[in-house]
């Protein structure tokens, strides 16, 4: 079962949505892609397990009909794909080819990462996520992909093919997904529909510049459709654009105000009551923080 309580804010009651042509999302920890490329699907998150993953599973069966090809791994965080084994299994039982997983070749190290310091991990998660958790998690979290890439993976399909492209943002080895035919973007957890999580206790510095790239080239992507991590996808031009370019610049000016503290000897505390956050780029619909 998942280590996180299923409620709305991680979209875990979401049913079977469409969002373009072939294109959908399904409720797990988060939002799962769910893309028709013809012949079969390729399915962009697990689910967190248990029952969950179990009721995405028939949602999908229920709603396409078609055999899962490719599970890809948006990121190595746990809990997004800790229902992995239930979809391989499902496929057996059915009778169809075993489906391909996919991630950045980054996952395994973050997987080997967590193993190695189960303790910590469950002592940081009880604390940020107020719910019981594994200091042995089981070995089934941690299945490694079949198939890794680098920057950027093509995958053909009958009807359309995708594009896997590395998107680092929350994590190095985040996956966003590009569906060329209708301009659809899924933006990983480097677009959260929300203030950039760029730093938090217990957790790993995230890098804000080279998060600011990513967010820079799903703009360049000019999407017709975003779909995040969390919550509703937009479709309307100025709210992409808005959406994608304010938490960028934002991040760009956060780490050169913070620099230009920083190198005079200016300390921790200082800078955070001496930084200005001009509401151009903080007072924003997507520049609010969430709680999650």
């Amino acid at each position: 079962t998942s280590a996180m309580n299923a409620n709305d804010i991680l979209m875990m009651k979401q049913g079977l949505v469409r969002h373009a042509e072939g294109v959908y999302t399904v409720g797990g920890q988060g939002n799962s892609l769910v893309v028709d490329l013809g012949e079969g699907l390729l399915l962009v998150d697990a689910g967190p397990g248990g029952d969950i993953t179990r009721r995405m599973i028939a949602q999908v069966r229920e709603g396409l009909g078609k055999p899962v090809l490719h599970i890809v791994y948006s990121h190595g965080h746990m809990g997004y794909n800790n229902g992995v084994s239930l979809w391989l299994e499902d496929a057996a039982e059915r009778g169809e080819p075993v489906p391909q997983v996919l991630a950045h070749e980054r996952v395994a190290h973050r997987y080997g990462r967590y193993r190695e310091t189960g303790g910590l991990q469950a002592y940081t998660n009880i604390r940020q996520f107020r719910t019981p958790y594994p200091a042995e998690p089981p070995a089934h979290w941690f299945r490694l992909p079949d198939r890794t890439y680098s920057e950027r993976l093509v995958i053909v399909g009958r009807d359309r093919g995708v594009e896997l492209l590395n998107a680092p943002g929350e994590t190095d080895d985040g996956t966003a997904v590009w569906i060329p035919d209708s301009r659809t973007l899924y933006g990983s957890n480097a677009f959260i529909k929300a203030c950039p999580n760029s730093g938090s206790p217990y957790r790993i510095q995230r890098d804000v510049l080279r998060w600011a790239r990513t967010l820079e080239m799903f703009l360049a992507l000019k999407p017709a459709v975003l779909i995040p991590e969390f919550g509703k996808p937009l479709t309307a031009e100025n709210e992409i654009h808005d959406a994608l370019h304010t938490p960028a610049q934002a991040m760009r000016y956060l780490h050169a105000e913070v620099l230009r503290r920083m190198n005079p000897g200016m300390g921790e505390l200082d800078i955070v009551h001496d930084v200005p956050l001009p509401p151009e780029l903080f007072d924003g619909p997507f520049m609010k923080p969430v709680d999650r």
